[in-house]
């Protein structure tokens, strides 16, 4: 269910340790790109940080954002359109990553994985990347190896979109 408001408000004032306006004014502003969407929250709020919108002021100890620069960013009506601006800022090789998981299903493994790019270590690294992104997660173990997951089937959606007819077909005859 899509989160209101003022849970979104309490969300950002525990998590940016921000004072009760400061949090309702970004909740607010949230809201709006977001509508509560859980995910879609969570995906924007981490973007603002590598997009240069949200930083980490260690001297004064607080979180240093602009409303109106936050308010300024274009995105879609829906979280596949977000999720695509999300993997497009990502570096090439997490995107070809990401395409190539999405092939594999909403979750795969990494021998299979790397099986499909033909590189581990390159694989490993970008696999790790979209870990720290949030758009990846690592799955418990079942004994068969070393299994991950997108964070959302939106992020596979977004993914899979992104591979065109050519280069779906080869991924699948691979």
């Amino acid at each position: 269910q899509p989160l209101n408001q003022r849970a979104l408000t309490q969300m950002l004032g525990d998590a940016m340790n921000l004072d009760d306006e400061s949090a309702h004014e970004l909740a607010i502003t949230v809201y709006a790109k977001t509508q509560g969407n859980p995910f879609f929250f969570i995906q924007f709020i981490r973007q603002l940080q590598p997009d240069g919108l949200l930083s980490y002021d260690a001297v004064e100890a607080c979180w240093q954002y602009s409303l109106d620069d936050i308010r300024a960013v274009p995105i879609g009506d829906n979280v596949v359109d977000f999720m695509l601006y999300r993997i497009a800022s990502l570096d090439e090789s997490v995107q070809g990553l990401l395409k190539q998981a999405a092939c594999l299903g909403n979750s795969f493994e990494l021998d299979w994985l790397s099986a499909l790019t033909g590189e581990h270590e390159r694989t490993l690294q970008a696999l790790t990347a979209a870990l720290d992104s949030g758009l990846v997660v690592k799955l418990p173990d079942d004994g068969n190896g070393m299994r991950y997951g997108f964070s959302h089937d939106r992020v596979q959606q977004a993914s899979w979109s992104l591979l065109g007819d050519e280069q779906l077909q080869r991924l699948h005859l691979r």
